[in-house]
């Protein structure tokens, strides 16, 4: 009877952390969702406009849009707890984006490269909803 009682006690907690551990992942996306005012400094020039951010495929996926105020911009990234990933993409053949980000205390952080037209740009996104 104990030994029963030791597997189930096993396989209880072993679901209760699993839940736990995804319910994590699906918060960490949800905590950058919506709409921000978006202030842009790059080499080449600043820009203010907005960005929209929406769930993505995937359970860890953010879809950006609007990036450097380029419509046709949907910048898929990747998010690990309050840190984004942002692997190179092209849009329209023209301009390359690649970049990391992270969210603190509502304010949205993103470093990122965007090349275009030949020539490459370090740009910082400061953020907030």
């Amino acid at each position: 009877m104990n030994l029963s009682n030791n597997r189930f006690s096993i396989l209880l907690l072993s679901l209760i952390i699993l839940f736990g551990i995804s319910c994590n992942k699906e918060d960490d996306e949800v905590n950058f969702l919506g709409t921000y005012d978006v202030l842009e400094v790059c080499g080449l020039g600043n820009d203010n406009y907005q960005i929209t951010i929406v769930e993505g495929d995937s359970e860890d996926e953010i879809i950006i849009e609007n990036f450097y105020n380029f419509p046709v911009a949907e910048l898929k990234a990747n998010v690990i707890g309050n840190e984004l990933d942002i692997p190179s993409q092209t849009f329209n053949s023209v301009v390359t984006f690649e970049g990391t980000g992270s969210l603190e205390d509502g304010t949205l952080t993103i470093n990122f490269i965007v090349e275009e037209g030949g020539e490459t740009d370090n740009c910082e996104i400061t953020a907030s909803m």
